[in-house]
């Protein structure tokens, strides 16, 4: 995991983004770059987080290849830019030079794997709670497989399918890997007999995976944020994606947020990756202790409902029945208007306050504010006894309309002094009117 953050107003936008990169789950390493210049001429930059790499290709690279593929055009409008990304990704796909048709299976069987085991989880847990009641066949661990499937295949097939992907596309990439995931299924459910009907059952909900948002990220999923200013822009623009892999030539990804900083909308403050320190500095509660309290306040004001009906000795069975369901659901609208005016206090006295602040910070302040979020949520890491998955040198870089892309802050693997030629080559792209990263 890592952390990043992107603060936005009329001025400028500043990223920033810690240095962690976790390999084989168990040992990170402080030295990932996370943030990259993606235009010779305009100020727009890509930052990265999750995977690192597209099917075993390091995001830095594919940064650079597609700004060296623009050259020195500079689009109107930070849209075209995400657009011929996804498009020079796209034709990358299609085109096999860099990702060949196994580095795609490798990708398949890796978030496959990860779905099927999702799925065996929890059917050693339905198998446990059964044999606590009794012995069982392989016949009902059939049943509770089958049963498993069955839920996700649903919910898989009632989502939306990702842009790049139709339902044709979708039934060819089944039939295309089919024998891939079978092997991955047998794997995973050893010697367990399964039925035809599981096997295509599976065989979809393992396309899918890819192929629609049904589905948290698998831990193959990168994110990727672009930022800054087309030529006609006035304004800093922010686009969101994530981006899942490739198969069969091609690339699935999903749109997930859109900022455009205008006169009305003059601030933003967005997380990315680790966010829950984040929103608690701005709203002043974590989300999920916020959501902890409103689950357990509405079963607290349910019981006590029943409790307070239940008491009434007088009431019929009838009489109790009725006047629960209509306290019931006076009492869910009540709660609705409750939480609301929660979440309402939350924005007015802890989130505006902030937001208006930011509206008028200068852009160096804006560069502070980014750096001190990343950071809060390292320290956070660093006192808990998780893996230390948020640290390390935080870059920050500023883009303004008129000064372009500024690195306040930038990590280097090597020393400057040692490097002249180097520094040399940066200062003549610089001259020329080009960024790099």
């Amino acid at each position: 995991m890592t952390a990043e953050v992107a603060v936005l107003n009329r001025h400028a936008i500043a990223l920033a983004a810690d240095s962690a990169v976790t390999v084989h789950g168990q040992k990170v390493f402080n030295t990932a770059n996370k943030i990259f210049a993606l235009s010779h001429v305009e100020p727009v930059a890509v930052m990265v987080y999750g995977s690192g790499d597209l099917l075993g290709v390091p995001w830095e690279v594919l940064a650079k290849l597609y700004r060296e593929h623009l050259g020195q055009s500079a689009p109107d409008a930070l849209e075209a830019y995400v657009d011929g990304l996804l498009q020079f990704l796209g034709h990358l796909a299609r085109s096999g030079r860099l990702f060949g048709e196994s580095d795609q299976e490798s990708h398949l069987c890796a978030g496959v794997a990860i779905v099927f085991d999702l799925i065996r989880d929890r059917v050693d847990r339905a198998v446990d709670r059964r044999l606590a009641k009794g012995a069982l066949s392989s016949d009902d661990v059939l049943g509770l497989v089958a049963g498993q499937v069955r839920q996700l295949h649903h919910a898989s097939r009632s989502a939306a399918l990702r842009p790049s992907v139709t339902e044709a596309t979708e039934r060819d990439l089944s039939r295309a890997y089919r024998a891939a995931i079978v092997g991955i299924a047998q794997g995973v459910f050893e010697r367990l007999p399964l039925n035809e009907a599981v096997t295509d059952h599976l065989v979809e909900v393992g396309i899918a995976a890819f192929t629609r948002a049904w589905l948290p990220s698998l831990p193959l999923t990168s994110g990727v944020v672009v930022a800054g200013y087309g030529a006609s822009d006035v304004f800093p623009r922010l686009r969101h994606l994530e981006i899942h892999g490739i198969l069969g030539g091609h690339l699935l990804y999903d749109h997930r947020l859109n900022v455009d900083i205008s006169t009305r909308d003059s601030a933003r403050v967005v997380p990315f990756a680790q966010q829950q320190m984040v929103y608690r500095f701005m709203e002043g509660i974590d989300p999920d202790y916020r959501d902890f309290i409103e689950d357990e306040f509405a079963e607290v004001w349910a019981k006590s409902l029943r409790a307070v009906l239940h008491g009434i000795t007088e009431l019929t069975r009838e009489q109790r029945e009725h006047y629960s369901t209509v306290a019931a659901s006076q009492a869910e609208a009540e709660l609705r208007r409750y939480l609301a005016r929660l979440r309402e206090y939350g924005r007015t006295h802890f989130a505006d306050p902030v937001m208006d602040m930011v509206s008028s910070l200068p852009k160096d302040e804006l560069g502070d504010l980014a750096e001190s979020l990343v950071n809060l949520t390292s320290l956070r890491h660093r006192l808990s006894s998780e893996l230390e998955t948020v640290g390390g040198p935080v870059d920050v870089a500023v883009i303004s309309k008129g000064d372009g892309l500024v690195w306040i802050k930038r990590k280097h693997y090597f020393r400057g002094e040692l490097n002249p030629q180097f520094l040399a080559r940066y200062a003549r792209r610089g001259h020329d009117g080009t960024t790099e990263r």
